[in-house]
This record gives structure tokens, sequence and C-alpha cells, in this order.
């Protein structure tokens, strides 16, 4: 049996006003949600679908990721539950979004993890290819509203990225590393673990 996501929206008297699910031919997971200063919604984790997540002219309008990975997915909705965009992301290996947030200036910033090798950076990015040694790298993705990437960047190699948050239009992040070297910058509290 496959999983499917539900979302849903509450007003401030307790009272529902519209719940979906959200979900194609196999499993999905939101990790994350997220709203915008008009009251879009946005969500965001992984899927195993290969249909149903996402829109015409999206980003990225298959999974592909191989038998028995995901990849990510993201998807906006109106106030009034009406999907207006959604896309896959990500490579031939498991991807997922574990943050989504809106900057001041109006951009969705999606992030997670990464296992596959392309699919993920763009030309010039801070770090264009995941060299990881266990497989897994962070990964930071920018978005415009309405669904087209701005960029998108691995940012640290055998690390999981679970935690982000956004203060003004700068991006804070946090996860477990795997490996004792090439994270930390120049004068770090601690230059290896």
């Amino acid at each position: 049996v496959s999983q499917s996501r539900y979302l849903g929206k509450l007003n401030n008297s307790g009272i529902r006003e519209w719940v979906t699910y959200y979900g194609g031919n196999g499993n999905e997971y939101a990790q994350s949600i997220c709203v915008d200063s008009s009251d879009n919604v946005y969500i965001g984790g992984d899927t195993t679908s290969s249909d149903a997540l996402f829109t015409v002219g999206a980003h990225q309008t298959t999974n592909h990721s191989q038998t028995s990975y995901s990849d990510g997915y993201l998807a906006k909705f109106n106030p009034n539950e009406d999907r207006l965009w959604a896309t896959f992301y990500g490579g031939v290996k498991s991807e997922g979004f574990m943050n989504l947030l809106i900057s001041n200036d109006g951009f969705l910033y999606a992030t997670g993890i990464s296992h596959s090798d392309t699919d993920i950076a763009t030309p010039g990015a801070y770090q264009s290819t995941n060299t990881s040694i266990n497989g897994s790298a962070s990964m930071i993705i920018k978005l415009d509203l309405s669904g087209q990437r701005i960029w998108g960047t691995y940012i640290a190699n055998d690390s999981y990225m679970f935690y982000a948050k956004l203060k003004g239009d700068n991006l804070y992040f946090s996860g477990p590393s795997f490996t004792s070297t090439g994270i930390a910058t120049l004068s770090p509290i601690l230059s290896t673990r």
C-alpha cells in the first residue's frame, strides 16, 4: 500500500477549512511546510512516486531516482487548497527536503540531503559536485515563488542538513557531519571533529 501525505488548514477558531491528500503511485514523506506573506502553502519532502507530483513547466517533471531510491519534491498551494505548481528535484540516488523557508526578498530556500552526483548543483555553485565518501551531502536550493530554480549547491560532503533558519536574508543551517575535515571555514571554533 502506498503512503500519501495530507495537507490541511485550520482557521484561528480551530475550524478545519480544508484538508487534501497529496501523493502519487509511490510513497511520499513530507518533512517541511512553510507559508508566504500571501498565505500560499509550500510543502517538501521525498517521494518514490513517478507520477502526479509535477505540473507542466516544472523545474523537473520526472523522478530521476532509480528503483528503491527517492527524489525530492516541492509543491505550492494557494490559500484555497489549489495546487499552483509542483516539481521533482534530484538525481539517480536519494534526495529529500527537510526545511523550506521564504526570504524577506521573496525567494524559497529548500534545504536537505542528497546522495546523487548530478542534477543538484547549478554551474558556478559554491560546491558543484558531491564527492562524499559515504554518499551523502547537504544541499541548498533557491527558487523563485513560481517554482523556477535560481541556483542549487551542495554545501558539505558526508553530512545531513536537518535544520535551517532564515534571519533577514541570511541562511543558517546545522546537521550531523560524518567527516573530520572539509566543512569548517577559516578560524572555526573546531577545525576538525
